[in-house]
């Protein structure tokens, strides 16, 4: 191999111009691929402040709308007329029971479709005595409208009128039922609830899931989110006063995610009770996850 020392002043030249070339072009090279990375994260960067930006105003618009709907429905002559007409019936059973062969089958009901279901989705074993109510209207409430109801369990929705009920209770749910169903369906709640301002007792349910006709203030599902949002609620002065019980894996729904708005519903000065709204996490993870598609 020819030593450097060894070639011609021309040739070095030469050499020497080209190594200066492709250390330039290597320098070039590298500030480009720098600058292109730069920009490139920067316009990601963009982008992605751009998605929080519109997702947390979407969020907001959302959660705007849920409190103009509970406060608007809460305020209204419907939510005022069912509630007085649930809270008197309720009244009404109190000295109602259940005969032994009604009590062997909300039992069983209990203890083969509702424990069997929420113990696969709590991985655990609940037990019975925990989710049994007391209190006779409790129980007969319970009976008519969610044992004795033929559709599925998180679908009694569908039952209009318990033919098993000859009560007060009966008229006034055969009445109303179908106005607070319209409401829960139209604005997409999967439940719609009465509850007694002074007892926190569910008098009235859409759904007819098993927290229907218990205290929330001090039932199975008392030291839930919603019980502990509806223990403030009931000391709320104001007719436009609303709340959001936080997500939690909720029992009733079997451990299902669920949210709870609630606004109170006044007769006169007097608060009488508390509209609760139920609503799933699943349209909020929708507008969170972009409908679940994280890599787009």
């Amino acid at each position: 191999m020819i030593g450097l020392d060894r070639l011609e002043i021309q040739s070095k030249l030469i050499l020497l111009l080209l190594m200066v070339s492709l250390s330039s072009i290597g320098m070039m090279a590298f500030i480009g691929y720098t600058s292109g990375k730069s920009a490139l994260n920067s316009a990601v960067e963009n982008q992605l402040k751009g998605i929080q930006v519109s997702k947390t105003n979407t969020l907001k618009a959302m959660l705007g709308s849920l409190k103009d709907q509970v406060i608007s429905m809460s305020d209204s002559q419907m939510a005022l007329e069912g509630m007085r007409a649930f809270k008197q019936a309720y009244k009404d059973l109190s000295s109602k029971a259940l005969n032994a062969d009604q009590e062997t089958k909300m039992r069983d009901f209990y203890r083969n479709t509702f424990l069997p279901e929420l113990a696969r989705q709590l991985d655990a074993e609940p037990v019975l005595e925990q989710f049994i109510s007391t209190s006779s209207a409790d129980r007969y409430l319970q009976y008519h409208y969610i044992a004795a109801n033929p559709h599925p369990y998180l679908q009694k929705q569908d039952l209009d009128s318990a033919p098993t009920d000859s009560s007060s209770y009966a008229e006034a749910h055969s009445r109303l039922n179908r106005y607070f169903g319209r409401a829960a369906r139209l604005f997409g709640y999967e439940d719609l609830m009465l509850v007694d301002a002074e007892t926190l007792h569910v008098v009235y349910s859409y759904q007819k899931s098993t927290d229907f006709a218990t205290s929330l203030d001090s039932g199975p599902y008392s030291d839930t989110h919603v019980g502990t949002t509806l223990r403030i609620m009931r000391k709320a002065k104001d007719r436009d006063d609303f709340k959001i019980a936080d997500f939690e894996p909720y029992r009733p729904n079997l451990g299902k995610p669920i949210g709870f708005a609630m606004s109170p519903i006044f007769d006169g000065p007097k608060m009488i009770g508390i509209l609760l709204l139920q609503f799933p996490i699943d349209n909020f993870n929708l507008v969170l996850t972009g409908n679940y598609k994280w890599a787009e």
